[in-house]
């Protein structure tokens, strides 16, 4: 299953396969059609995006406007967002980060805070999400912790935290999400 969404996706061809034989390939390949639902959400948000007049919002998502593109900084890298929605940064962008990132422009920053954290079991379909996410991020990070703390020191550090000497593990970083 894996393997066919990621030739869907485009992210894997037939012939990747080994257990198709030339003959299957020839016969499946008129049959796939490739689709990314992200990308498509994308030029749908993107779409959305420009239609809004940026200086109108920049002030309240606490976005710098500079030569007509939104400027911030989210995770440590300054991203720009053009009027047309295009984004771009140094580095790779992964489409979860264009998605998070025109929703914002495209929501103004205006979503309701509950003041409270969700959890993954909390959230629509979350029950599901919430073991593939202890896997793919609690776990190696915990695994990255206990390997090289200099490492995750460093990219604490990058990310904008201070290290904390008022609590009582030797291993205590805040980071402000008031930025």
């Amino acid at each position: 299953m894996p393997f066919a969404l990621a030739v869907i996706k485009g992210d894997a061809d037939l012939s990747d396969c080994p257990d198709l034989t030339e003959a299957e390939i020839e016969a499946l390949k008129g049959s796939v059609t490739t689709s990314d639902w992200r990308e498509e959400l994308i030029l749908k948000l993107r779409e959305e995006v420009k239609t809004i007049k940026f200086q109108d919002v920049a002030g309240g998502l606490g976005i710098a406007l500079k030569d007509y593109a939104l400027v911030l900084n989210c995770m440590g890298r300054e991203f720009r967002i053009s009027p047309d929605g295009e984004i771009t940064t140094s580095g790779h962008i992964t489409p979860w980060i264009k998605i998070l990132l025109l929703h914002y422009v495209r929501t103004a920053g205006q979503e309701d805070l509950t003041g409270k954290w969700a959890s993954y079991s909390e959230l629509k379909a979350g029950l599901v999400k919430a073991s593939s996410f202890e896997r793919d991020c609690e776990i190696p990070l915990r695994e990255l912790f206990d390997k090289d703390l200099s490492k995750v020191e460093m990219v604490l550090n990058r990310l904008g935290a201070e290290k904390r000497e008022d609590f009582p593990t030797k291993n205590a970083w805040h980071l402000s999400l008031q930025r």
